[in-house]
């Protein structure tokens, strides 16, 4: 499975606080509500939640779907779930969302990891593999860039190896974008592993 169910009250402090914050709850019943309304007033009609509750997956996990590797999509969950509750933990959870995304792709290619398996080497090792040269030479830098300010953010600002007692606390808005743009880094490589394949005709 995808995800585990956890009983209530073993769900963190924080994470109910941002629930109940944002009255996810409350949308969710409404959404439930309007639902069985439906369903009531056209009852040989397939019942679905409204638009608004039928949102297409995220790139990065409909291309991991695609490629089989739910470990990214479980990657990708828990750094949702940091940028929410611990924004600390959210920047080693896109760290290892990206190395994650980099050793399934070296795997699936038949490629050895690098001798140090650290996020920019294992970075530069798919890039190398899947052509991201040439034209492509800005892009590659941006993203670069990105693959280091997220290792960078993972050494010096996340919880991976600690905190002092003058470290200032990472804040919600820069976990989210250290998260955003590890998603969008890994839905670009796993397309361009996707093209790939179709190009050589390898299912």
């Amino acid at each position: 499975p995808m995800h585990d169910a956890v009983s209530l009250p073993d769900w963190p402090v924080p994470w109910l606080r941002t629930i109940a914050e944002a009255k996810l709850v409350e949308q969710l019943a409404v959404a439930l509500l309007a639902a069985l309304h439906e369903q009531e007033q056209n009852p040989r009609q397939n019942s679905s939640l409204p638009t608004d509750m039928l949102r297409p997956p995220p790139p990065v996990v409909e291309r991991a779907v695609t490629l089989s590797f739910p470990k990214v999509i479980e990657a990708w969950r828990t750094a949702q779930q940091d940028a929410l509750t611990k924004p600390d933990a959210a920047l080693r959870s896109a760290c290892v969302l990206l190395e994650t995304v980099c050793k399934h792709i070296l795997a699936e290619i038949g490629v050895a990891e690098p001798r140090t398996p650290i996020l920019t080497k294992l970075y530069v090792a798919v890039a190398r593999e899947l052509g991201i040269t040439g034209d492509l030479k800005t892009l590659a830098s941006g993203l670069r860039a990105t693959v280091d300010g997220i290792a960078h953010g993972r050494s010096h600002l996340s919880d991976a190896h600690g905190a002092a007692p003058s470290d200032r606390p990472v804040s919600s808005f820069h976990a989210s974008l250290a998260v955003q743009a590890a998603g969008a880094l890994s839905a670009y490589l796993m397309e361009e592993l996707f093209r790939r394949k179709a190009e050589s005709g390898v299912p």
